[in-house]
């Protein structure tokens, strides 16, 4: 086997990994608003910000696939949720 087909055969894999792990990951998403309610407090330690409902309609009507992951904006956020919002 060259070091070509090598290349290819692991690229394969990688990609057939990968699509293993996307589809898992998919299909272990909230399927309600009640449910991602639960999961955003399970993990966020707090409620869903005002308007969740709404975003969840839009997020539904939008075929959204992972409505359950918000690390990145919470990290991002989170030196604002410190302010008290008084001037």
């Amino acid at each position: 086997v060259g070091y070509l087909a090598l290349l290819q055969n692991i690229q394969s894999r990688n990609t057939e990994e990968a699509e293993v792990r996307h589809k898992a990951k998919v299909a272990e998403q909230s399927k309600t608003l009640k449910a991602a309610v639960a999961e955003y407090k399970r993990r966020y330690k707090r409620a869903p910000p005002k308007g969740f409902d709404q975003w969840w309609n839009f997020a539904q009507q939008h075929n959204v696939k992972f409505v359950d992951d918000y690390d990145g904006m919470v990290s991002d956020l989170a030196p604002f949720w410190e302010l008290s919002g008084d001037r």
